[in-house]
């Protein structure tokens, strides 16, 4: 099901592509990333459309999803991650700080290594007592 999902979001993303402004966008990030080339308003629409239409989705789902979007090519994908991350992260508990971890060491840059670890890390980190802390952190 995921690849599923996964290709209509690539198909999707691949409509509004601009070639210019994706070489543009890379030069940006030092030619760490490739991109569609999509400007930000027109991708957040996009990101808000898609994470509307996997409200309904189990988190296990949602888990699998992040794992591909995250493995892909295109940096657009990886924003649109964050968003699915920002929408159920009430569905998230420490169980899934393994994930956070794969996110912040694999393709990482200042702005998502930001967002993880005020958004995602630092909700769960606060809640833990300080010796479960002290272990985690070690």
């Amino acid at each position: 099901m995921n690849n599923d999902v996964f290709r209509h979001i690539h198909d999707l993303f691949l409509q509004y592509s601009n070639e210019e402004q994706a070489n543009q966008m890379s030069k940006c990030m030092k030619g760490k990333f490739s991109f569609y080339g999509i400007q930000s308003p027109i991708r957040r629409k996009i990101s808000r459309d898609i994470v509307t239409s996997l409200k309904l989705l189990p988190i296990s789902e949602i888990i699998d999803l992040i794992k591909i979007l995250w493995s892909a090519e295109h940096r657009e994908l990886q924003y649109l991650e964050i968003d699915i991350i920002d929408k159920r992260k009430g569905s998230l508990n420490a169980s899934h700080l393994e994930l956070g971890e794969y996110l912040a060491l694999n393709k990482t840059w200042r702005d998502n290594v930001d967002y993880l670890s005020t958004h995602f890390f630092a909700p769960f980190l606060i809640n833990l007592q300080v010796t479960e802390r002290h272990a985690y952190i070690l």
